[in-house]
């Protein structure tokens, strides 16, 4: 680090520092979206439902379903830290800088790639369990997996055809 150009060693800092602050933008700006959105009360009603299964769950049911919600953030974490982590493990070594980055960045590499290895089983095995009827946890997939995005427009359909039926019994009724 010592041996970079000065220049270098400011984009370095400023990158990251804009890369964060892209990040928290992003988030910021959907969750204001998510204010604004017409079917807020829909989102709401669906964030209470997950809290609820989130309730009904076991502490280990739990973090498996934070690690799958947020594996990307796992995955992108657990690089950052053995990319620190090979770095200081190699800069023993008698190289130049270069040699040893390149070093720690395969070490780092065939630590994220086993990560996304099991992060892909851990999805594998979520999906077996959906598969095979395994009781609670199958119903609870499902539950989850029916909140999810995925069949959202099911249930806003359903909710659409549910406001048309009112309306039509007003007008008969009124």
């Amino acid at each position: 680090m010592r041996n970079l150009t000065l220049p270098f060693k400011v984009f370095l800092a400023v990158s990251a520092g804009s890369f964060a602050a892209i990040i928290g933008a992003d988030r910021s700006g959907r969750a204001y979206e998510a204010a604004q959105h017409p079917d807020r009360d829909y989102h709401n009603t669906r964030h209470r439902m997950l809290e609820q299964l989130d309730a009904d769950a076991s502490q280990s049911e739990r973090a498996m379903r934070w690690a799958n919600d947020n594996r990307y953030s796992i995955v992108f974490g657990s690089w950052v830290a053995s990319m620190g982590a090979a770095f200081a493990m190699v800069s023993r070594s008698p190289m130049n800088t270069a040699q040893k980055l390149v070093q720690a960045r395969v070490y780092a590499q065939g630590l994220t790639m086993a990560v996304v290895i099991a992060s892909l089983a851990l999805e594998g095995a979520d999906m077996k369990a959906a598969q095979s009827g395994d009781g609670k946890v199958t119903a609870a997939l499902k539950q989850k997996r029916r909140l999810t995005d995925a069949d959202q427009w099911m249930d806003m359909v359903e909710a659409e055809e549910e406001r048309m039926k009112e309306r039509e019994a007003r007008k008969v009724h009124g």
